[in-house]
Parts: structure tokens; sequence; C-alpha cells
């Protein structure tokens, strides 16, 4: 009985909303309550088989790869969209790198809050920074991200020749996002 009942307040208040945006007029009180301040949630990301970059050959050989992760959420029209890159280089000559990229939808005002804009929303960023080890062919854990990324699960060397083999699993934070 709860969901049903909860279903249709969330309901009855889009339906204000689209009412109130389709007549042009001005928003009703519950549309405004609608309109906040909002966590919104950034799935995980999977960057898997990274491609090789060009410098070096295919195989990390155990030197210690550093780990380059940067990631940033920017407003394009109604949505937020996550971009970022995920790079691993060879700590000793020949500087064999693997780079990929990454870009996902993440919030699109018209679809997740209709009848509500953004208030001055301003592009949020983070990284993380780590030496993969030598001859670490695990999974591992780096947890010291900053700003939007919060940590990620890697693996920068393999037993033999590490072309589509290499990834990470990032993990990000939340972001707050002001409606009107």
């Amino acid at each position: 009985m709860n969901s049903i009942v909860k279903n249709t307040y969330s309901c009855a208040i889009l339906g204000m909303l689209s009412v109130g945006s389709a007549a042009g007029g001005v928003t009703s009180a519950s549309a405004q309550e609608f309109c906040r301040t909002i966590a919104v949630p950034i799935a995980s990301i999977r960057a898997w088989h990274l491609p090789h970059e060009g410098t070096g050959d295919t195989e990390m050989a155990g030197h210690n790869p550093r780990i380059t992760i940067r990631a940033n959420v920017a407003r394009e029209g109604p949505r937020l969209i996550l971009t970022g890159t995920v790079e691993m280089r060879e700590a000793q000559e020949d500087f064999t790198t693997f780079l990929g990229t990454f870009m996902k939808t993440v919030f699109d005002v018209d679809l997740e809050a209709p009848g509500c804009t953004y208030r001055d929303f301003i592009s949020r960023s983070g990284g993380l920074d780590a030496d993969g080890g030598n001859d670490n062919h695990k999974w591992t854990l780096y947890e010291n991200g900053n700003g939007i990324v919060r940590a990620a699960n890697c693996l920068s060397d393999t037993d033999g020749d590490d072309a589509g083999r290499l990834g990470c699993t990032i993990e990000f934070e939340d972001i707050s996002v002001e409606l009107k």
C-alpha cells in the first residue's frame, strides 16, 4: 500500500510540473519543493581493455606502471556528462603506455526533474595517481582519489603481453546539483 501512495504522490508532483510547464505558467508550490538541491550519484565506470597508446611495446614487464585517472562532469544543455581518461605508463624505458577514455551521461534534468532547470552549475573534476608496483599482477584497490574520483580498482600489469588486458573500475563521489 505504501508504494502505491508514494508512486501516486510522485506522479502528482510530476503532473503538476508538466501542466505548469506546458501552460507556460508559474511553477506550483509542489513543483518548487521538487526543484531543490539534490545529490546525484555517479555510477562506477569500468575502463577496461585499455588500448596501446603507441609509446613503447605492449609489455609493462613489471616496471611499476604509473596509473593516472582524470574525470570531469560538465553541463551540456540539459545533461551532465562525465568524461575522463585512464592512463597506465611504464616507469622505465621504453615507457609502454596504455590510454583509454570514457564518457557517460550522469543526469538529465529534462528526464529526471522535468520542469526544473540548473542554478549556476559549475563543472566538477577529480583524479587519482598511483604507482602500480613492481610485478604486481593482481587487481589492486587505490583509495587516494580526490574531487569526484573516490577510488579505483586496477590491473596495471600481467604476465606477458598486456595488450587488451589492463584497466580499472573507477568509483565516484555523489555530486550536489542545485535545481530551480
